[in-house]
């Protein structure tokens, strides 16, 4: 459950107070050493101002997901396309070191929560939105030409869709793999016609959430690989691995490991790009511990990550999130899982990420 589990009119939101971003960052020509392999990074719930973006290069974040939200990026049917509100974010990464990832996500605009795939008539609409993305910032990209005084960081790695297992994403409620499955082959074409070379992953998928009509990771997992060719169009899985502890998180790792592996896709890799506790958080909700547990949580789950990385096929793994939130409408818990309080003092697990980065908290 993470930045836009409640949907699109959070997030863009969140996104229009990130023009900050754009100007601080374009003025900054500085590279900073990754941290190891990029593998660590933050999905920042909310805008993030000069004093983030600098704490986050301090700390050797390696990468930043960015949502491109499709309403807030093109805001009809048959209105242009405008970036500038992922401009922000992409800009912000790219001057403090970090490398960006993109999440291609959204509801047809003006319409109700549901996948473009639902009305055949927005199937062309989302393909020129894609394409349009990749265009913008991959390695030929125009925002690169553009911005040619910000360190050339060009977009790879780009995500389809977010956390299709949970029934709160779908119009009628109803999860379904092989309507994701349409979705994933109708994308994956698309972005690899404007970059051949990049990599795509499927959606974060929730690990057991509870949910109703929600799907377990791995029974929706099964269930997509079993759609004829469907790996053929994707190069990595993505987990959002939510447990009460690090054995939880290992647990859920392993499950979607080893059917994986039972499918024959033993070379496909796995990232994580939403993993986090919270603290605190609303009571009895299995994310909400202690400041000092979140603490340990993260330490313990990260290093575990990085330590597991060749023999579970990790790329990354991305903490959830940046900063506290109390009035955040995200989920029960998501306002407390930041690594910075609300009022912009460190917490202990800020300190324990910039441990593993080789970073400054």
């Amino acid at each position: 459950m993470g930045a836009i589990a409640t949907g699109g009119r959070r997030w863009a939101t969140l996104l229009a107070g990130a023009a900050l971003v754009l100007a601080v960052g374009s003025g900054c020509g500085g590279d900073s050493t990754d941290s190891p392999d990029g593998f660590f990074g933050i999905a920042p719930a909310a805008p993030l101002t000069a004093d983030d973006l600098a704490r986050m290069e301090r700390g050797n974040v390696g990468t930043l997901r960015v949502v491109a939200f499709w309403p807030a990026v093109q805001a009809g049917p048959t209105e242009p396309l405008n970036w500038n509100e992922t401009d922000a974010f992409v800009a912000g990464a790219a001057a403090h070191g970090m490398q960006p990832i993109i999440t291609l996500y959204g509801p047809i605009p003006g319409a109700d929560p549901g996948l473009p795939t639902d009305d055949p008539s927005a199937e062309q609409i989302w393909r020129g939105f894609v394409q349009g993305a990749v265009e913008r910032y991959g390695p030929e990209g125009s925002f690169w030409t553009e911005h040619e005084s910000l360190p050339y960081r060009p977009v790879t790695t780009w995500q389809v869709w977010n956390e299709p297992n949970l029934s709160i994403f779908w119009e009628d409620r109803r999860v379904s793999a092989r309507s994701y499955a349409e979705l994933v082959a109708l994308t994956a074409p698309v972005i690899r016609g404007a970059d051949p070379d990049a990599e795509v992953i499927l959606a974060g998928l929730s690990g057991r959430p509870s949910g109703k009509r929600s799907q377990w990771a791995t029974l929706f997992l099964d269930e997509l690989y079993r759609v004829p060719s469907i790996e053929d169009h994707f190069d990595a899985v993505d987990l959002h691995p939510y447990s009460r502890s690090v054995a939880g998180v290992r647990d859920r790792i392993e499950e979607a490991r080893a059917l994986m592996d039972e499918n024959r896709d033993s070379e496909t890799g796995i990232w994580l790009t939403e993993i986090g506790w919270s603290s605190p958080g609303r009571p009895g909700s299995k994310q909400v511990t202690t400041v000092q547990g979140q603490a340990d949580l993260l330490a313990g789950s990260m290093g575990m990550l990085y330590d597991q990385r060749d023999e579970w096929g990790i790329r990354g793994a991305i903490w959830f999130t940046w900063k506290d939130d109390p009035q955040s409408s995200v989920c029960g818990w998501c306002g407390g899982a930041g690594l910075i309080a609300a009022d912009g003092e460190p917490k202990p697990a800020w300190s324990r990420f910039t441990e593993l980065t080789g970073g400054r908290p």
